[in-house]
């Protein structure tokens, strides 16, 4: 693997996670959403109700190719140590999806929007950290993270031969990322490597599942459709709206 790593180190600097991924948003979006049970059901359909007024509906998300059990055992668990993460960065008492709270979350406000971005990175670095993922210079562990990648997916026999080279790959996109830069002065940004990592590895599995593994081929395609030119089909979506309800 190493050898692999050095010889992506080439391409220099690339860019961290930008929040251009619609599909991988709304996986975000989930994990904000559902990471406790703070966001009330009233709140979430006042909030449906104005996104359905300023937009038409996006098409439904098209499903991924293959490995969703092992992606759903991996959210199972992480599930725990993410709603840590998340009470750490956001804290109970600032939640702005608490009906009481004078700052609930206001979807058109550019600061608010760039604070929940920074608030997703940082509890998806806290996750890394707390895996035992990054190390205490705050770069993510080879070792480590190849570990935790192939004990995941160790149902995926198709996946044993490629999976030095995706970690490898990933690996150097989120080691080489720029800082994400916000306008808001006061907001201290995390280290993005975790959740370029994340991306990455989502991107990779997905665009290399081979045939006998896609459950559904025409879904398939419009993921691997999306994941090649990202905003295709719904460039429209909010980065941060309410989550899907299935």
């Amino acid at each position: 693997m190493n050898a692999f790593i050095c010889m992506f180190l080439v391409f220099g600097v690339v860019k961290a996670y930008d929040f251009s991924d619609s599909i991988f948003n709304d996986h975000l979006n989930q994990i904000y959403y559902t990471l406790d049970n703070w966001q009330h059901e009233r709140i979430r359909r006042n909030a449906e109700d104005v996104e359905l007024k300023c937009r038409k509906p996006p098409p439904p998300m098209p499903k991924p190719c293959c490995a969703q059990d092992s992606f759903r055992d991996l959210m199972d668990k992480e599930r725990e140590v993410l709603r840590d993460c998340f009470k750490e960065v956001v804290g109970e008492e600032h939640h702005p999806g608490r009906s009481n709270h004078p700052n609930k979350f206001d979807m058109f406000s550019c600061e608010a929007v760039e604070k929940r971005k920074n608030d997703i990175i940082c509890i998806k670095q806290c996750l890394g950290s707390k895996l035992g993922l990054v190390n205490k210079d705050g770069k993510l562990d080879q070792a480590q993270i190849g570990n935790y990648v192939k004990s995941t997916f160790k149902n995926e026999a198709w996946l044993s031969p490629l999976a030095d080279q995706i970690i490898g790959k990933c690996l150097v996109e989120a080691e080489s990322v720029a800082p994400p830069k916000f306008h808001i002065e006061k907001l201290k940004p995390c280290k993005p490597s975790v959740i370029t990592f994340k991306h990455c590895l989502d991107r990779e599995i997905q665009l290399n599942c081979p045939a006998d593994q896609i459950h559904n081929q025409e879904s398939c395609e419009r993921f691997r459709n999306h994941l090649n030119h990202k905003n295709d089909f719904d460039e429209d979506q909010p980065m941060m709206g309410p989550p899907d309800d299935d």
